[in-house]
């Protein structure tokens, strides 16, 4: 379920903007800041960690309290994910369909 979209604005650092549009966080908004993935072998997963900064709270909290509040944490951490894997089916599609089209010599 996407519960999110991209704004029109971008935050200090130029990085998009994204609106949460539904549940308890609805009309906050944040951008990602650095994400990374940290692959453990021995457990056969991997970790990703981000930073993201609130530019729009929930009413009557600041950015800050918002940022620390781990309810908040664990919503954007789950559009991350849905980002991530919205991005791989896409290219997956998109390589399936360059597979698909037949070759055409160069004249």
């Amino acid at each position: 379920m996407k519960n999110y979209k991209l704004t029109d604005k971008n935050s200090d650092n130029g990085l998009a903007i994204i609106q949460i549009t539904e549940g308890e966080f609805k009309n906050v908004e944040f951008a990602f800041g650095k994400i990374t993935f940290n692959e453990d072998d021995e457990e056969d997963n991997c970790k990703v960690i981000f930073d993201f900064a609130v530019t729009t709270p929930p009413k009557e909290k600041t950015c800050q309290e918002a940022e620390d509040m781990l309810e908040l944490q664990d919503t954007i951490g789950k559009i991350l994910i849905n980002i991530l894997e919205e991005q791989a089916k896409n290219t997956l599609e998109e390589q399936v369909k360059n597979e698909q089209q037949p070759n055409t010599p160069n004249p």
